[in-house]
């Protein structure tokens, strides 16, 4: 016989803001660690440099990665290694990308699926839950999709995430993430206890 544990729809909320803040901390820590390796093997490449130093990292900085999926002739992505670097250093392109599209799959997730579930088992209407945080992430998504990442006038009526205005690019960093998911978590465990 087996048996399953059965979560309730805040505690299943709760642990999919989990999953997707790990999804978070896992790629950004994999795009720096690229880096470090990169890095590394520039400077091993350069040990026995002689000359301007800088002109040699500049070289090596020029050059491409690239990248084959099925084929090793056909490349699938090709990039500058110096751009590599910088789309994947902490606070680069990447990890805005991840920071955002994780704050669009947290309030997705609210939106399509956990709010009517949640309600439902605290007998409420879907649309009498209100969680100021999650009003937040709805203009953040708003921003993220539709506004290229910039803050747009909803901004003025954040009322917990309020870092960013009107016309602010939406730049967040290890905290603001970390702070967001907690912040999250504790609003919705409220629910089940008000």
């Amino acid at each position: 016989m087996e048996f399953y544990l059965v979560m309730s729809p805040i505690d299943e909320y709760i642990a999919v803001i989990d999953r997707i803040f790990g999804v978070f901390l896992d790629s950004t820590y994999g795009f720096h660690l690229g880096v470090k390796e990169i890095q590394r093997q520039q400077d091993e490449k350069l040990k026995d440099a002689k000359g301007n130093l800088d002109k040699a990292r500049y070289e090596l900085d020029s050059k491409f990665l690239n990248y084959s999926i099925e084929n090793p002739s056909r490349i699938d992505h090709e990039i500058l290694v110096r751009e590599y670097k910088e789309k994947n250093w902490p606070g680069g392109h990447n990890d805005q990308w991840a920071a955002r599209m994780a704050l669009v799959t947290i309030y997705s997730f609210w939106e399509h699926r956990y709010r009517g579930e949640i309600a439902t088992f605290l007998n409420k209407e879907a649309n009498s839950l209100k969680v100021n945080e999650l009003g937040d992430l709805r203009y953040y998504r708003h921003a993220i999709l539709h506004n290229l990442g910039r803050g747009y006038e909803g901004f003025d009526k954040l009322k917990v995430f309020d870092w960013f205005v009107s016309g602010d690019e939406i730049l967040l960093d290890m905290q603001k993430m970390k702070t967001i998911t907690d912040s999250l978590k504790t609003a919705i465990r409220k629910l089940g206890s008000a």
